[in-house]
């Protein structure tokens, strides 16, 4: 005789294994099947979802435009296309380097930054004797190892900063701009591509 704790034991047993699928009786089958073939196009659906929207982070890369001139653009995770970089007249030709070149190498260093949670804003600063335009702090200082362009040793670094993000033509009028220490220009870059109009 079966008593009441052990009843209640077996149709707690009962209700998960018909929960899970587990085939109790062809009846109790037939009727998950039903349901799971109900589901099916909202399995399928779901999986498109995700697919299609299977970029999760913001993505940087260098494109050529009509005008012949490469573009560093930076694609957000909210369906954003922002120009951040059009090479042209811009210093350094003596580096050997073309611009496309350079739009490709900034894009990937932007994208290294990005996927380590560094990318956040952008400055000047030295290395080896060099102005260079670096991942930094609010207040301007370049991080470690957060080279993004090294420029000529002729260069204006601030100058060049502002010509490489064309601060000064931005329909924004330059809000993503900020004041460093030391008068240091700083490019806030989540500003910049998710606050630009």
């Amino acid at each position: 005789m079966i008593n009441p704790t052990q009843k209640l034991a077996l149709k707690s047993i009962l209700t998960c294994l018909v929960t899970m699928g587990g085939f109790i009786s062809p009846a109790i089958a037939q009727s998950n099947q039903t349901i799971t073939d109900k589901l099916e196009p909202f399995k399928a659906a779901s999986s498109m979802i995700i697919a299609n929207n299977k970029q999760l982070k913001d993505e940087f890369r260098c494109e050529l435009g009509e005008d012949n001139f490469s573009r560093t653009i930076a694609y957000t995770k909210l369906g954003r296309r922002i120009n951040l970089i059009t090479w042209k007249g811009i210093t350094n030709q003596g580096s050997g380097y073309s611009p496309e070149v350079r739009c490709r190498i900034v894009a990937n260093r932007f994208q290294r930054f990005s996927n380590a949670g560094k990318l956040r804003y952008v400055s000047t600063g030295r290395m080896n004797n060099h102005p260079i335009v670096c991942i930094s702090s609010n207040g301007g200082q370049c991080q470690t190892n957060g080279l993004l362009l090294t420029l000529d040793p002729k260069d204006n670094p601030e100058q060049t900063l502002k010509e490489l993000f064309d601060v000064g033509s931005r329909a924004d009028g330059g809000d993503f701009v900020r004041a460093g220490k030391g008068g240091k220009t700083v490019i806030d870059i989540t500003q910049l591509i998710y606050s630009t109009p």
